[in-house]
């Protein structure tokens, strides 16, 4: 019970990110009143937890209310395929080059590695090399497999 308290525990700081990287990103978005959208245009789409998706025109709606757009690699942030309906205008959309000066303003911190006390660096010094002198010790999966094979395709030419 005390694992699933620190799962949605997690889960809620990660919702709490990501809506402050929206939050941060929303303010940029320069293109909120676009509706001249031609076919092949490529602009970013801001979503929920802050994740700027690219986006290109592949359809308009007749009525021009909306844009059928091929979503970029991280689609799986917006829906599960790799097409949608985007209405327009819209507050999330920005141009292609606002998109990259963004990505690059806020990116993510990386994490900061931990000081290692001396005793466990030593300790850390001293173990590598013996798993690497028994990893070396060991046959190669690979050629494992490929022994397998070879001894299958023998067998099959004896009969």
């Amino acid at each position: 019970m005390a694992a699933e308290a620190n799962k949605n525990n997690d889960d809620q700081k990660m919702m709490d990110k990501g809506k402050d990287l929206y939050e941060s990103r929303i303010k940029e978005m320069d293109c909120k009143n676009k509706t001249d959208f031609k076919v092949g245009d490529k602009f970013g789409y801001l979503c929920d937890n802050g994740v700027l998706l690219d986006c290109t025109v592949e359809r308009l709606h007749s009525k021009n209310e909306k844009v059928f757009c091929a979503l970029g690699t991280k689609h799986k942030y917006l829906c599960d395929g790799h097409t949608t309906w985007i209405t327009i205008p819209n507050e999330r959309i920005c141009s292609a080059e606002k998109m990259s000066m963004v990505q690059i303003q806020f990116a993510r911190r990386k994490s900061v590695q931990a000081e290692v006390k001396p005793e466990v660096q030593a300790l850390a010094n001293e173990v590598p090399s013996e798993v690497l002198n028994a990893l070396t010790k060991q046959p190669s999966v690979l050629d494992n497999i490929n022994d397998k094979v070879e001894n299958a395709d023998a067998t099959k030419d004896d009969k």
